[in-house]
């Protein structure tokens, strides 16, 4: 949940790139397909 009450945190991720430090927000069900195609 996220801080303001709502919901739009609700089974969500944060996954950070370690070199450029940018963050992106994913679904947990979304999860394995993203990181499956990022170690190619």
């Amino acid at each position: 949940q996220s801080r303001d009450g709502g919901t739009d945190l609700l089974d969500t991720v944060t996954i950070r790139d370690r070199d450029t430090m940018q963050q992106e927000r994913i679904a947990i069900p979304d999860l394995l397909p993203f990181l499956r195609a990022r170690i190619r």
